[in-house]
């Protein structure tokens, strides 16, 4: 097959690819101003094109073919799968955030950043190193999204009981909001979590922005949470670090004392010295929302 692009096309295509053009020309042998000149020349050589085919791991469909015809729906689910890997990834500990993934599997922060919201196409090399990370995900379900996210395997789905639930999240800039919407009613937005709870236990879930340092160094400003929502019978049992509404406000804190029985008084404390404590009655509370587990963190 002949190859017809030029250096401009063809570094156009590395950088989708991810690649940056300093990996491509150390692993070319050359110095960077050397491979920047021969991108400069309208006709590159077949051989130097293997040479950077090799290295892509691509095949000549690559440079005449484009995946721009498919249709913006498709794209943006298969970013949405792309999304959903890379957040089981880190819950299963493998990666702690998207540069440490890019720096596993060659790509930069940018371009995955990119693929997640759909502003640019995912080439299949890169489908398939994102896979390298977890052999459990299926490659058809997450390039064509046909069929379930974990391969069928006896062993693979006892380890797997779970799945991914879109959950409404709740960012420090809508905290306000949540606060006023009192029902709930009000469509949110939404984030990916792995669990194992059944369908009528989530209902009451929320994934929950943390915001300033009184929680430090427990949680971090930008941590992400699994909350949910306590039924009152239950407030006088609860423990723990909650999300509390109350009075028109709206905490984060550490139970300290639960005397809501005796007293009708919760003590609340931060884990950062300097927040520290304060007491709140039962009549003032409107929700409480027990913190179940970290879902995203900041890294510090």
């Amino acid at each position: 097959m002949k190859i017809e692009i030029t250096g401009e096309q063809l570094k156009t295509k590395i950088k989708e690819s991810g690649f940056k053009l300093s990996y491509i020309a150390q692993q070319l042998g050359m110095s960077n101003q050397l491979l920047h000149k021969r991108l400069k020349t309208k006709n590159l050589s077949y051989a130097f094109l293997t040479s950077v085919m090799r290295i892509l791991n691509v095949d000549e469909d690559f440079f005449v073919t484009s995946n721009t015809h498919e249709d913006f729906n498709v794209i943006k689910e298969r970013a949405e799968r792309i999304e959903t890997c890379i957040n089981w990834l880190k819950f299963k500990g493998i990666i702690k955030s998207i540069s440490e993934l890019g720096e596993k599997i060659g790509y930069s922060k940018t371009y995955i950043d990119q693929t997640c919201n759909s502003q640019i196409v995912p080439t299949e090399v890169f489908i398939d190193a994102l896979l390298k990370m977890d052999k459990l995900i299926n490659r058809e379900w997450l390039w064509r999204g046909s069929g379930e996210m974990f391969k069928k395997d006896p062993i693979i789905t006892q380890q797997c009981k779970g799945t991914i639930v879109n959950l409404p999240y709740i960012p420090v800039h809508d905290r306000a909001r949540f606060l006023r919407d009192m029902e709930h009613t009000i469509e949110w937005e939404t984030f990916p979590v792995y669990t194992e709870k059944k369908e009528d236990q989530i209902m009451k879930c929320f994934v929950f922005e943390i915001d300033g340092d009184l929680m430090e160094p427990t949680l971090q400003p930008g941590t992400k949470v699994l909350i949910q929502e306590i039924d009152k019978d239950n407030w006088s049992h609860i423990t723990g670090v909650i999300v509390i509404n109350y009075a028109d406000s709206l905490a984060i804190k550490r139970i300290d004392k639960n005397m809501l029985l005796s007293t009708g008084i919760l003590t609340l404390s931060s884990d950062n010295p300097s927040g520290g404590l304060m007491e709140v009655r039962k009549s003032e509370i409107f929700k409480i929302y027990k913190i179940l587990r970290i879902v995203d963190a900041m890294v510090k």
